[in-house]
């Protein structure tokens, strides 16, 4: 075990020493020779034993190279060594835990970082490793009262791929939905310490919610790719995968982007119109797979022509968008082309049916042969049909029309309100301004003449009206202060001002009374604000409702007491609307008008409560009919039928308690005139019936006659 030739010193005595120093333990074999030749028993053994155990030793290092968190391979064996590093065993040191720990390179160390000693005082560890970024790593071993010792470098390389970890990433991320552009889909593979691998060999696999996905390419560096072909309709495609296994936490997202738009294949929203409200005219851009585009930058021209003429500019919405809005005057069919990048887009022309919408319509002429019909739209435009012999529709010509024309615009932009009257009309600007035009013999019109106009004129005196009454040959209005006035033939009184003298321009209504609206026929009523019902001029028939039949030049209250919100003056007879709703006529009842189921050719001088319909909104007197709108919008008629007024589908001629409009239709308000009453519903449609001999109902199609609703020709349904 051990090698010496030491020095042998002569004692004189007879006896010879040496000596020599072991360092290794075991059997040294020691040979003695005297003057040459070996003496007796040589070579003699001696049996050199371990010194006192102060050190540890390494007797296996751990691997020189160790996947992150992964157990090493080889497993570190540590031996108890005295002074000389020999081996040391239990015998004299008690059982002995070494400790193991990482000395250099950081991370953490995992296993049982403890060994104990065995009877040869071995101590092996059995699963330890390193868990960290990759690089060199140490290890020290130590025991109480023993030398420490530090093991061979370690490369740590990346541990197994983690799927919380690792990444899939898209190049690039947006791409041409059509079917060709591809992205290359990168899947790289990190330990659990955030360590790229650097090698292949894992189980990959991915998937798109969109587009074709190529097969997995392991590229031997820890990446992994395939290539993902877009499709054809834009959209996301969502990418995920698997490692051995395991779902990946990370995804990956392409969009499909639309390609340059195709004229083929985009879209335009061309609704129909209404007249006199904007139309408008919605173009999407598509690309050639139908995809819609969702940036501007393209050159998109609207034009119309047909019953409206218009090139409205286009607006670049930024999205792949673009409108553009027109305001068709005339109701018809309009073509609406559109262009994009100079060609022109799939459905090109597209057909917008323009049609009236009307917020209110109102039925004029007492007396055979003068019937007509005006009404406003939503746009505030005045449309008349009918009799045209004095000019009263407006359109500078005195011919008449079954369809309706257009009043023509004199100075006004628009109208609120209008009232046809015997033969003239009237109309109120949203300002309040009153402006006529019709027969103006007797100054119905107000302008200060007694001719006729075929173009509205503006009614003299620069008053400003809360709502307008065209009646038989006179005409009044109400202020935004309550004052009542008005103006034209005052041979019975009808103008309220205590005199018969006709006026040409509006005069006051005498008596100072607050009203909040007027109705004129022959005669003339209104309701003050409190709810009072007054009335003046003719009334042979008792048609004043005051108990009489003595004309009154000046307003006399309605007999009754009754609380009214709205009176409607007819020609000989005249109806309201109580706040609760009830309808009461009086006046005469030749045709059975008044409604109270009395015997007709009867006459009264008060008010008779219309029998079997309550829950009126509104009441409109004719010249011997009556028809009214309940709160649910349900019309209802009474009174003479020659003409097929009372719109039942009926052929009677009378009718003495209210009949139910035919058709279902809900209506917002109707108006009774001579021989014709027209409505309009609550979706803006204008409905007439009766006699149609001059064109009143406005409908070509509806003969001399209708007994049921037809709807005026250019309405909107």
């Amino acid at each position: 075990a051990n090698s010496a030739t030491p020095p042998v010193t002569d004692n004189g005595d007879g006896t010879y020493t040496a000596q020599y120093t072991p360092t290794v333990a075991g059997e040294d074999t020691v040979a003695i020779t005297l003057n040459g030749t070996g003496i007796s028993g040589s070579p003699y053994t001696s049996m050199v034993d371990p010194g006192t155990g102060n050190a540890l030793a390494i007797t296996m290092q751990p691997s020189g190279s160790a996947q992150s968190g992964v157990v090493f391979a080889q497993q570190p064996v540590i031996q108890l060594v005295d002074g000389f590093s020999n081996p040391v065993g239990q015998s004299g040191v008690s059982v002995l835990a070494v400790t193991a720990t990482i000395n250099s390179g950081g991370g953490t160390l995992g296993g049982t970082p403890a060994a104990v000693t065995d009877a040869n005082g071995t101590a092996t560890f059995t699963d330890l490793s390193i868990s960290g970024l990759v690089g060199s790593r140490t290890l020290l071993f130590s025991a109480s009262g023993f030398v420490a010792v530090e093991s061979a470098p370690i490369g740590i390389t990346p541990g197994p791929a983690d799927a919380t970890r690792s990444t899939i990433t898209a190049n690039p991320t947006m791409i041409v939905a059509d079917g060709s552009a591809t992205s290359t889909i990168t899947v790289q593979l990190v330990d659990a310490n955030g360590n790229v691998l650097t090698t292949g060999g894992d189980n990959v696999t991915l998937a798109a919610t969109a587009g074709m996905l190529s097969g997995v390419t392991d590229n031997d560096d820890g990446t992994y790719t395939a290539t993902l072909t877009s499709a054809t309709t834009a959209g996301t495609a969502r990418v995920t995968g698997t490692v051995n296994g395991v779902s990946i936490t990370d995804d990956a997202a392409v969009e499909f982007t639309p390609g340059p738009a195709d004229p083929s294949r985009t879209t335009a929203d061309v609704p129909d119109g209404t007249a006199g409200n904007p139309t408008v005219i919605t173009v999407t851009t598509r690309d050639a797979n139908g995809n819609p585009l969702t940036a501007g930058g393209d050159a998109v021209v609207v034009s119309v022509t047909g019953s409206n003429t218009a090139t409205p500019g286009v607006t670049d919405n930024g999205d792949g968008t673009y409108t553009a809005q027109y305001t068709p005057t005339v109701p018809g069919n309009d073509l609406v082309a559109i262009t994009l990048n100079g060609t022109a887009i799939s459905g090109s022309p597209y057909t917008s049916t323009v049609q009236l919408a009307f917020t209110a319509v109102s039925a004029g002429g007492l007396f055979a042969g003068s019937g007509h019909t005006c009404g406003v739209t939503t746009g505030g435009a005045a449309w008349c049909w009918g009799a045209g012999g004095s000019g009263q529709l407006g359109n500078g010509s005195m011919s008449s029309s079954t369809a309706p024309v257009p009043v023509t615009e004199t100075g006004w932009q628009m109208f609120d309100s209008i009232s046809a009257g015997e033969s003239h009309v009237c109309g109120l600007t949203p300002g309040g301004e009153a402006w006529c035009w019709g027969a103006g013999g007797s100054g119905e019109l107000g302008n200060g003449s007694t001719s006729n106009s075929t173009v509205p004129v503006p009614v003299s005196g620069g008053l400003t009206f809360e709502s307008i009454s065209a009646g038989d040959a006179h005409t009044c209005g109400v202020t935004a202060g309550g004052a009542a006035y008005c103006w034209g033939s005052n041979i019975v009184g009808a103008l309220g001002d205590g005199t018969t003298t006709d006026r040409l321009a509006p005069v006051p209504v005498s008596g100072g009374l607050t009203f909040a609206a007027v109705s004129a026929g022959q005669h003339t009523c209104g309701v003050t604000a409190s709810g009072e019902a007054w009335c003046w001029g003719r009334n042979n028939r008792g048609q004043l409702g005051d108990g009489t039949t003595t004309q009154r030049n000046s307003p006399v209250p309605v007999s009754g007491g009754l609380t009214f919100a709205g009176v409607d003056a007819g020609l000989i007879h005249t109806c309201g609307v109580t706040t609760g709703g009830d309808a009461w006529c009086w006046g005469s009842n030749d045709s059975g008008e008044l409604g109270d189921d009395s015997f007709i050719d009867s006459e009264s001088l008060v008010p008779r409560l219309v029998q079997g319909v309550s829950m009126f909104a509104t009441g409109s007197a004719g010249r011997l009919y009556s028809c009214g709108v309940t709160t649910t919008g349900a019309a209802w008629c009474w009174g003479d039928n020659e003409s097929g007024q009372i719109g039942n589908g009926s052929t009677s001629l009378e009718q003495r308690v209210p009949a139910l409009v035919s058709g279902g239709l809900t209506f917002a308000t109707v108006s009774a005139d001579g021989t014709h009453t027209c409505g309009v519903t609550t979706a803006g449609a204008a409905w007439c019936w009766g006699d149609n001999s001059s064109g009143e109902l406005g409908n070509p199609t509806a003969g001399t006659t209708s007994n049921v609703p037809v709807l005026v020709s250019g309405s909107v349904p």
